[in-house]
């Protein structure tokens, strides 16, 4: 049952009778005296916390696309219970050191941002949020399933090797009512980003382009991590106008509300399908110009979305990022359109002919 092992490699020394050096290392051994060798395996830290981890991996893996479609959890049922759930269940099946704790909770959180992205859950941008949100219930959970593992231990409680497994896998799935129950009906969140530019209201409404129209470069989360406008279609000039923007994802469809020269230009968002009707619903949006003198004005860009992720203070911060992003993105195409008409006006008959003198 067990046999006789070297002490300091733990080679197998069974049937070396005769032979004092232990052919894989050479140390000095005798089987008559039990001094000189061990009946212990030598510690194998693979087999010892891996069975764990691969629980909690398996179990991660299978319950975000169950969660997710099967029960309609899009909540912190699932970004924050889940994760903690499988940090429990690694701990608990089998102690951790200080060295692989930190592994095993990267680990945990990166199979969670890969198990999300294979079910078509996120993105590369809210894959960057959820890397700093699952981190600290997936590490909250490795501690409590350490404490309880401990705990049992000590009690000599009969039933350690399942029953606790089993509850904590309950979990998550135990939170998706309590979820539902105690989040409040969303209500629309509005997300303003100003500039101020270098011309009047009328050679800034000119200029004005939708998200769709702008054509300089666009910043690197518009490029890898969110939808890109590519083209538009149809007019947008008086209000009932209806248009459709095309992005890389899909198609927006907006209708003009309200369309003051100079003022201000509002629209209604009637049909989005980008791949984002998960996490918000977009409803309308306003230019707004505000003279400031006779050469500068103050532009504002405003989006009202209904959001749909929670808990709303893990999001909330990362949707006010992707708006403003793409606000500047176009505010900044309004300003390189502005200089770009304004230049290409030609000059009137007495600025001709003061210049002729």
């Amino acid at each position: 049952m067990h046999p006789p092992r070297c002490r300091s490699c733990g080679y197998v020394l069974q049937g070396l009778d005769g032979i004092h050096a232990c052919p894989e290392c050479a140390t000095y051994f005798n089987l008559a005296d039990a001094s000189t060798f061990s009946l212990i395996a030598p510690f194998n830290a693979f087999r010892f916390w891996m069975p764990g981890v691969a629980l909690a991996v398996a179990f991660m893996l299978l319950s975000i696309p169950l969660m997710a479609f099967g029960f309609g959890a899009w909540g912190w049922s699932l970004f924050l219970a889940l994760p903690a759930a499988a940090g429990a269940l690694a701990a608990y099946r089998f102690r951790v050191t200080a060295f692989v704790l930190p592994m095993m909770g990267f680990l945990l959180t990166l199979t969670f941002l890969g198990g999300m992205a294979a079910a078509g859950l996120s993105g590369i941008f809210c894959s960057l949020i959820l890397l700093g949100m699952v981190l600290v219930p997936v590490f909250a959970g490795i501690g409590a399933g350490a404490g309880l593992r401990v705990v049992l231990q000590e009690r000599g409680y009969d039933q350690a090797g399942w029953l606790p497994l089993l509850i904590i896998a309950s979990i998550p799935y135990l939170c998706i009512p309590l979820d539902k129950w105690t989040t409040p009906t969303p209500t629309p969140e509005t997300v303003s980003t100003s500039t101020i530019i270098n011309a009047s209201a009328d050679e800034c409404w000119d200029g004005l382009v939708f998200y769709e129209e702008v054509t300089n470069p666009p910043p690197w989360i518009l490029r890898i991590g969110l939808a890109r406008p590519l083209a538009t279609r149809g007019p947008s000039h008086s209000p009932g106008d209806r248009r459709v923007c095309v992005y890389n994802r899909g198609t927006i469809s907006k209708q003009i509300r309200s369309a003051e020269p100079g003022r201000v230009l509002s629209f209604d968002v009637l049909e989005q399908h980008i791949g984002y009707e998960r996490d918000l619903l977009l409803l309308s949006g306003s230019f707004t110009f505000e003279p400031i003198d006779a050469d500068r004005t103050r532009v504002t860009l405003a989006s009202t979305y209904e959001p749909r992720l929670t808990p709303r203070f893990c999001w909330r911060w990362g949707e006010k990022i992707a708006f403003r992003t793409l606000h500047g993105y176009v505010l900044e195409g309004i300003s390189l359109n502005t200089d770009a008409v304004s230049q290409s006006v030609p000059p009137s008959p007495t600025v001709a002919a003061s210049d002729a003198r």
